[in-house]
């Protein structure tokens, strides 16, 4: 038990007590008993309260032990779960490369499907255009042979 200033407090009232009776300085026996008794009560309430503050401070002690365990716990966690999301970031981070450059391949070639097809469409435009030349052409040499007498005309009036 560690002294306290109560306990200096009742260990020099109880000393003070012995000396007086000791002394003989007229201290009847029954209030020299009175005073013992009442030292010995305060006594023991030091005692108990002692024991409840020692209770207090191992309930203190272990609530303290069990914060630092819990803490060290959660600590634990958070750092598995942060290496576990290091990891999916850098998951992540090569599929998104990845999606970038696939991405960037298909524009390219998007881009290079596009002036295949504008490349077609002035092909199939000239075709078109060499097309209407030649069939209008044929329609004015067409007009022109009508034009003409047949052969075979001249007979068939006589």
């Amino acid at each position: 038990m560690v002294p306290t200033r109560l306990n200096r407090f009742v260990a020099c009232a109880m000393l003070a007590a012995a000396m007086v009776v000791a002394s003989g300085c007229g201290v009847t026996q029954s209030e020299y008993d009175a005073k013992v008794a009442e030292a010995k009560h305060q006594a023991d309430k030091v005692s108990q309260l002692q024991k409840d503050l020692d209770a207090v401070k191992g309930d203190i002690d272990k609530a303290k032990q069990a914060r630092k365990k819990n803490a060290e716990a959660r600590t634990k966690s958070l750092e598995q779960e942060n290496a576990s999301l290091k990891d999916r970031v850098k998951v992540l981070e090569q599929e998104n490369g990845r999606l970038k450059t696939n991405a960037e391949n298909a524009a390219a070639q998007h881009e290079r499907d596009i002036a295949a097809a504008k490349s077609e469409t002035a092909k199939a435009d000239q075709a078109r255009l060499a097309a209407e030349a030649k069939i209008k052409t044929l329609e004015q040499e067409n007009a022109e042979l009508k034009k003409k007498p047949k052969p075979l005309d001249f007979l068939k009036k006589k």
